[in-house]
């Protein structure tokens, strides 16, 4: 039976580089899991490809089902994003962008043309990013006072939930993640862990 928190995604940042008539096609794929993310990485291409006539992309995340976006940059409609986007449908992955930087060579290449060369460029990219199994994680903060630390950790521990960060103040606060599938089991296992000592708050996100 099929994990439902399984997915797969890139191993590593891709590159390739692909030429058509002139046109020089700078393809990298990286891995995301925000908007934030994207924007962090067009913003690098752009300054990376400067000279770049087009940034042209495509991103899909696993926690979005269906989620996702693609730009033709300007190109011709539906000549770039829609391609690129359909590289990485075809190689099954999410949590990734892929970005096409396109030089323009001085001959126009024709719809498509065009379009292959972004999907092929975008192929390129992934089949060099490899890619990895993850799985699907919720993260939390929970906030609680030092006598119930020791029981706090065991129970982590027990659920294989991982701490992010951790802040030993007036009180413990811990940002934690948790296999998605396993987030039901561990709040209820916190919640029994409510003594006479105190309370364990639990904030989602």
């Amino acid at each position: 039976m099929a994990d439902p928190d399984r997915y797969t995604t890139v191993r590593h940042a891709g590159q390739a580089l692909l030429r058509e008539r002139g046109s020089r096609f700078c393809a990298r794929a990286v891995g995301v899991s925000v908007e934030e993310d994207v924007r962090r990485a067009l913003a690098a291409a752009r300054r990376e490809h400067a000279r770049a006539t087009h940034h042209c992309y495509a991103c899909r995340f696993a926690a979005l089902p269906g989620n996702g976006r693609a730009s033709d940059a300007r190109e011709p409609r539906g000549s770039a994003g829609p391609p690129i986007r359909s590289a990485i449908e075809a190689a099954g992955i999410t949590d990734v962008l892929v970005i096409v930087s396109r030089y323009y060579g001085g001959r126009k290449l024709g719809l498509p043309a065009l379009s292959k060369a972004y999907r092929e460029a975008a192929a390129a990219a992934l089949a060099h990013a490899g890619t990895e199994a993850r799985y699907l994680q919720t993260r939390l903060e929970a906030v609680l006072p030092y006598e119930m630390l020791d029981g706090f950790l065991k129970t982590l521990h027990r659920h294989e939930a991982n701490v992010l960060s951790s802040n030993l103040d007036a009180e413990c606060r811990y940002r934690i993640e948790v296999r998605k599938g396993r987030t039901d089991k561990l709040l209820e296992a916190l919640e029994s862990c409510q003594t006479g000592k105190g309370k364990i708050r639990i904030i989602r996100g």
